[in-house]
């Protein structure tokens, strides 16, 4: 069951605007966690969703001849000895460092070549 939901910047890299994410707090079976998500595509990340990720989808397809996208989801658990904040900092750690390496596993697809005449 979905506790709370809203949008934060998630993940500030150096140099670079923060990443966008949608936040959850879920909660099964007594347990509960905090989730960070977001999309992801060849031009950028920290989408939301719905028009954003349409949009983005429509000009990536002019500029690169590809549409792709991923969805990055980031989650930990919330002990019962700890608080949200203290799992939110855990998390936002986690997303500093594995943010940076996610471009470089981003497909490289070259454009299929002009045909000739």
């Amino acid at each position: 069951m979905i506790v709370r939901h809203g949008v934060v910047d998630a993940v500030t890299l150096p140099g670079s605007e923060p990443i966008r994410a949608n936040e959850l707090v879920v909660e099964r079976s007594g347990q509960r966690r905090l989730v960070l998500f977001w999309y992801q595509s060849v031009r950028r990340s920290g989408m939301l969703g719905g028009l954003d990720q349409t949009l983005d989808r429509f000009l990536s397809r002019l500029r690169f001849g590809r549409a792709d996208g991923s969805l990055v989801r980031l989650s930990t658990p919330i002990s019962a000895s700890e608080d949200e904040e203290t799992a939110r900092t855990r998390l936002r750690a986690f997303g500093r460092e594995i943010a940076p390496l996610l471009d470089a596993h981003w497909p490289r697809e070259a454009r299929p070549p002009a045909a000739r005449s």
